[in-house]
């Protein structure tokens, strides 16, 4: 997750500047729960509650869909997005969700990453994706790009310097256009900073940007999806982070890439760049259901409890205040019943026993707490 200082401002948007704001008392609130789903972005989050997409953290591109350009340090209703959500993807700025199986985004839109064409900045409330009114089954965003899956075909928007959009060109694209290759049975897929894997048929390919190895591949980019070293078969789930990636191969967990701040996890030494193929996580060799690269950091669930490792400097690893972890640690009092997690750039988030809790940097209070302070250990998400 890399900031973005590439923003235009729309001097036509009109801010609900009403819609936020509560000069009245304050709402103790209540524990989020029933939570199906969670996805930190840059310096904001989203989580899905029985159908209903709820946002909260920071809002200044109007990343939480609620019509304002107005922070929030608890979940606040993203329009329209009320019932019939199942997926969702928060970015840099941005956010997506799939409602009913069509896409819809909103937020900033600079390089086109929300995919709706020409003529918008940015939107404060869910924008259609062109072409993508049915049948899209999940979708991954992050810093200026964005990927998602309809009827088993993946495709691609926005920034493409580097490639990241995987049609065989540097050409940046406002609107979806088709990965090369994947026409059909791509069953996930997730976006790094400038790059981008899928999973097809239990293989898995990347492409884009290769700087520090994420591709697994080699010291060089690719303009279109390529097989990532033995990972040729038994993929279930991977996360593309800032200079890394994350997969999860037959219950196992393996990341290479940028291990500047030991995010590979190995337990090694710190080498900024030459993890050019799946280096085996420490002591994740079986169990794994889900991984989560973040900017500098990852998180698996292993047999239910949630471990991190990396860079640790705001509390993003849960452990208690470090300033890295060069292997797995476990996360405090997440030990069972974790069923999601999402590592951003600076917080992290998870779901245990459907009730969202999140820890790292709360500056734009992120961590839905209802404060604006940091937390190095889990705290629970109160909605107002």
């Amino acid at each position: 997750f890399v900031a973005d200082s590439g923003f235009v401002a729309d001097s036509g948007f009109v801010a609900d500047s009403g819609s936020i704001a509560d000069s009245g008392v304050v709402d103790a609130g209540s524990v989020f729960t029933a939570a199906t789903d969670v996805a930190a972005g840059t310096n904001h989050t989203c989580a899905i509650q029985n159908g209903r997409l709820m946002c909260w953290g920071d809002n200044s591109r109007g990343q939480l869909g609620n019509g304002s350009t107005t922070n929030s340090d608890s979940p606040v209703q993203v329009t329209g997005m009320d019932h019939d959500v199942t997926v969702v993807a928060a970015g840099n700025s941005y956010t997506c969700a799939i409602q009913s199986g069509a896409l819809k985004c909103w937020g900033n839109n600079t390089y086109g990453r929300l995919g709706v064409g020409p003529g918008t900045m940015f939107s404060a409330t869910p924008l259609q994706v062109i072409g993508m009114s049915s049948g899209v089954t999940t979708v991954s965003a992050n810093n200026f790009h964005t990927c998602a899956v309809q009827a088993g075909a993946l495709k691609c928007w926005g920034y493409n310097a580097d490639s990241e959009i995987g049609d065989g060109t540097v050409s940046p694209s406002n609107v979806p256009v088709q990965t090369t290759g994947m026409t059909a049975d791509v069953a996930s897929v997730s976006v790094g900073g400038n790059h981008s894997c899928a999973i097809k048929n239990g293989a898995l390919t990347c492409w884009g940007d290769d700087q520090a190895g994420q591709l697994g591949y080699g010291p060089f980019g690719l303009p279109t999806p390529s097989p990532v070293i033995a990972m040729d078969a038994g993929v279930t789930m991977v996360s593309a982070g800032g200079f890394h990636t994350c997969a999860v191969q037959s219950g196992a967990a393996k990341c290479w890439g940028n291990n500047g701040y030991f995010q590979v996890g190995n337990g090694g030494a710190a080498i900024p760049y030459g993890m050019w193929g799946p280096i085996q996580v420490t002591g994740l060799t079986a169990n794994v259901t889900a991984v989560s690269a973040g900017s500098s950091h990852s998180c698996a669930i292993q047999a239910g409890a949630l471990k991190c490792w990396g860079l640790d400097n705001n509390g993003q690893l849960g452990i208690g205040g470090s300033t890295y972890s060069s292997s797995p640690a476990q996360v405090t009092g997440l030990t069972q019943a974790v069923s999601r997690t999402s590592a951003a750039s600076a917080h992290t988030c998870a779901i245990q026993n459907g009730t969202i809790k999140c820890w790292g940097l709360n500056s734009s209070g992120q961590l839905g707490d209802g404060t604006h302070v940091n937390s190095n250990v889990p705290v629970t998400c109160i909605i107002r």
